[in-house]
């Protein structure tokens, strides 16, 4: 992930390789996982329904790559993970105000920001996040399509 250019309300314009379309970028450590129960499971879902590409960006995982896939092997994400070993994902976090995880940030084709959920563990909040986020990313495959 790198921050690119600034757009609205001077939102950082994220771009990453290999995403195109609506994606929630899901910035997580591997203890949220623990901390907010079924958070996994909820995210899963909304990737294997496939209305919006999902990615998840570990924060504050170990550097070794046998350490991170055992951490990813107890959690069994259905979506691609990525590192951010360099604080990239992390500084852009503070620059949007926040400081905890997991943070769900839903960006348009373009790569802007377009919802920024803080960490919540009411699991209904979660569904109802979720839900909201798929019908946008229906809306905009039926405009593109």
């Amino acid at each position: 992930m790198r921050l690119g250019e600034y757009r609205a309300l001077s939102a950082p314009h994220a771009a990453i390789d290999g995403v195109e379309g609506p994606t929630l970028v899901l910035l997580f450590q591997p203890e949220d996982c623990r901390r907010y129960g079924g958070l996994v499971e909820h995210w899963n879902g909304l990737a294997e329904r496939g209305h919006v590409d999902v990615l998840g960006v570990g924060i504050g995982f170990p550097p070794t790559p046998s350490a991170r896939d055992s951490i990813l092997g107890e959690l069994r994400p259905t979506f691609p993970v990525r590192y951010d070993l360099g604080h990239v994902a992390e500084r852009l976090l503070a620059r949007a105000g926040q400081s905890r995880t997991p943070t769900s940030v839903l960006l348009d084709a373009a790569g802007r920001p377009l919802l920024i959920l803080p960490p919540v563990s009411d699991a209904s909040v979660q569904r109802e996040a979720g839900r909201l986020i798929e019908q946008y990313a229906r809306r905009v495959a039926g405009a593109a399509g």
